[in-house]
């Protein structure tokens, strides 16, 4: 979920209207976001009032949710759920009070989607993938697979499914380095 103002920093930080001081923009009230009126330009729409920071994260807000929007595994996929075989200090790295991690899958397109709720700390940290989620996502265990950052196009690494998953390993898995607030959507092909 994305609120009013999100993508351009807004940060609701004053108290505003009926509603006091709730840490959101309001879309009852009568009141201004000041941080999405420098983008609204007095109606050019054109963000000419935009810090160079503002401007970075609203193209990252673009990107992502042009991307959600044509995704066949995020609208139309299963979803499998990873916090089991990565909490209680199965991967290394991994800090289940901050750090959630799933996978979204079609017949088309395979996603791990990582993110990390922690605003003040970097993680290095491994994301294990059982075989189990392998065989949900109905793709060949036999092959190496490769995991590129859909935002970013890198390509963050090339594994076999007993890279990904071992039992009692903790240091198996993707290694990603996690920054602090962040969330990453990788695709595995």
């Amino acid at each position: 979920m994305i609120y009013f103002g999100q993508e351009v920093g807004e940060d609701a930080k004053d108290v505003v209207g009926f509603a006091g001081d709730r840490g959101r923009t309001s879309i009852f009230d009568y009141c201004s976001a000041p941080e999405l009126q420098k983008w609204f330009n007095k109606g050019r729409c054109d963000g000419a009032f935009l810090s160079d920071e503002q401007k970075t994260l609203r193209d990252t807000y673009s990107l992502l949710l042009n991307f959600v929007s044509k995704s066949d595994a995020i609208h139309h996929g299963g979803l499998y759920d990873l916090q089991f075989a990565n909490r209680h200090h199965q991967s290394e790295g991994f800090d289940e009070k901050f750090h959630f991690a799933f996978l979204r899958h079609s017949k088309e397109e395979k996603l791990l989607v990582v993110v990390n709720f922690n605003k003040e700390t970097e993680y290095q940290t491994y994301i294990r993938i059982p075989k189990d989620a392998l065989a949900c996502m109905g793709v060949d265990m036999q092959k190496k697979f490769n995991f590129t950052s859909v935002l970013g196009g890198e390509v963050l690494a090339n594994l076999t499914s007993d890279e990904l998953y071992k039992e009692g390993n903790r240091f198996v898995g993707l290694q990603l380095k996690l920054l602090p607030n962040s969330a990453y959507i990788i695709r595995i092909h």
